[in-house]
């Protein structure tokens, strides 16, 4: 009797500081004003939170300079109770196409928690254009690549951007040369693809999805797993055929390109602190109703543990080593 009475006392003890925690009001900041893609992507997990929990889940929206935002977090308190929700191109530490610089580092400080959502890119080529060209997929696309190099377009952001780095990702899986038409920041000259002055880009497909619908670009292949959740080629209005980009040809059998939207902790914040937490984010993105309102919004839930989101940076830093290659 006494040995039953040690061990429930113990894993009393044991859980009362996560009881205790979940009394507690957890926020997760922003680090942009309310309204765009972080900001839905917040709410929505503090909603799905707020159900597997017992405490307040607060969104707190920053004002500020983005970097400056993520540096008053980072010198935050190591508690687990204020956490940052942010879009991260991964890995952290930097790539071969876009070494290290202090924004990598700040990033690379922080601890993760979980990966929330990942958006996949999407390739789209002007209808005009893709029209005039009988390009109607990208198994097409890539005949029409290889018979003529360098003679189609790509807008992209700047070196070491998502869309940069899909942009060289494909032209080396596949063996073909576009020519990169670069912009003076992270957005690449996407009216210039819907004007025709540009031919493709890649875009996340929630920014994209609106646009595809009302005719602007034509959808080539979605950049994200065979076995990922995703749209119908009808809601694209693809012709039927393989709606990923992995399908669509041999050579991009492992293609895959996302945005990544995570959530970090401060830099030397317990583990033993952001699991229980973590749990709890894995069960609240598994809600039903919560995956289905995420993939709705082009948006594939997370749910990772930290040794499972320092894997994924892995196998991001071999994707884009890939990438860097030239043949």
């Amino acid at each position: 009797m006494k040995r039953r009475q040690l061990l429930a006392t113990g894993a009393a003890l044991a859980a009362a500081p996560w009881a205790h925690a979940q009394a507690e009001p957890l926020r997760i900041v922003v680090p942009f004003p309310q309204g765009g893609r972080t900001g839905y992507l917040a709410e929505t997990f503090a909603a799905a939170l707020r159900r597997v929990r017992t405490g307040p889940v607060a969104v707190a929206y920053r004002q500020g300079e983005v970097t400056a935002e993520i540096r008053a977090f980072a010198q935050g308190t190591p508690d687990a109770r204020t956490l940052l929700l942010a879009g991260v191109r991964l890995p952290r530490r930097g790539t071969p196409l876009a070494p290290a610089d202090d924004d990598n580092r700040l990033m690379d400080s922080l601890a993760p928690v979980t990966l929330v959502a990942r958006d996949p890119m999407v390739l789209l080529m002007n209808p005009a254009r893709a029209e005039a060209l009988r390009i109607r997929d990208t198994a097409q696309l890539l005949r029409y690549l290889r018979a003529h190099p360098g003679r189609l377009t790509i807008a992209t952001g700047v070196d070491g951007s998502i869309d940069h780095m899909a942009t060289e990702l494909f032209k080396s899986m596949t063996r073909t040369y576009l020519t990169r038409l670069p912009a003076n920041g992270l957005t690449p000259d996407v009216r210039g693809v819907a004007a025709g002055r540009v031919d493709l880009l890649f875009a996340e497909l929630s920014a994209a999805i609106d646009s595809v619908r009302d005719g602007a670009f034509r959808v080539l292949g979605i950049a994200c797993g065979a076995g990922d959740p995703q749209p119908t080629p009808r809601t694209l209005g693809m012709p039927k055929g393989p709606v990923t980009l992995q399908q669509a040809d041999r050579s991009l059998a492992r293609f895959e390109a996302y945005s990544y939207y995570s959530l970090f902790a401060p830099p030397g914040t317990p583990e033993g602190l952001t699991a229980p937490l973590q749990q709890a984010a894995t069960e609240a993105l598994a809600l039903p109703e919560v995956r289905r309102e995420l993939l709705e919004h082009s948006a594939i839930p997370g749910g990772q543990t930290r040794a499972g989101y320092l894997r994924l940076e892995d196998a991001e830093a071999e994707r884009w080593r890939v990438g860097q290659a030239r043949w």
